[in-house]
């Protein structure tokens, strides 16, 4: 320590300023980067028409997470497997955010359930499972009443 200042702590200053400076910059280029963790398959895109953060994991759920909306979807499955072939990327839409992706099934996929609401929603029904979905319906159904969506919406999926 010198003069009142830890130098080991403030070399350490410039570094973290590089490692948070790039995801405030808007860019016209997608940067796309993806890491396994715990047998689940991360993929995240940045450009300037967003974030968004897709989960995978093979045996069971797919979940689109839009962080800065604090929105996504989630698709909980069985009956095969599925790979990530390719994105997620944004596309042009005229009425919102449209993400496209590719994946590939082993098999005839069930979809067991389906979920569209705030990361929290998403969470709850995660953690949850399928005796907590009733919970997860009801806040889907105050969530259209408040954000003006249409009856039925997550059967629409």
């Amino acid at each position: 320590m010198v003069g009142g200042i830890d130098r080991a702590r403030w070399r350490r200053l410039p570094l973290l300023f590089l490692l948070f400076l790039p995801t405030g910059m808007a860019s016209a280029e997608e940067t796309q980067f993806s890491l396994v963790e715990g047998g689940q398959l991360h993929r995240f895109t940045v450009a300037a028409e967003g974030r968004v953060h897709a989960m995978l994991r093979p045996e069971s759920r797919l979940i689109l997470a839009f962080p800065s909306q604090n929105s996504g979807i989630a698709l909980w499955f069985r009956g095969a497997r599925l790979e990530w072939l390719e994105g997620p990327e944004f596309v042009p839409s005229q009425s919102g955010q449209a993400v496209r992706f590719r994946v590939r099934s082993s098999g005839t996929l069930t979809l067991e359930d389906a979920v569209l609401g705030s990361i929290r929603t998403i969470r709850d029904r995660q953690h949850r499972g399928a005796a907590g979905a009733e919970r997860v319906r009801l806040a889907q159904a105050e969530y259209a009443v408040r954000e003006s969506t249409p009856t039925g919406w997550a059967r629409c999926l």
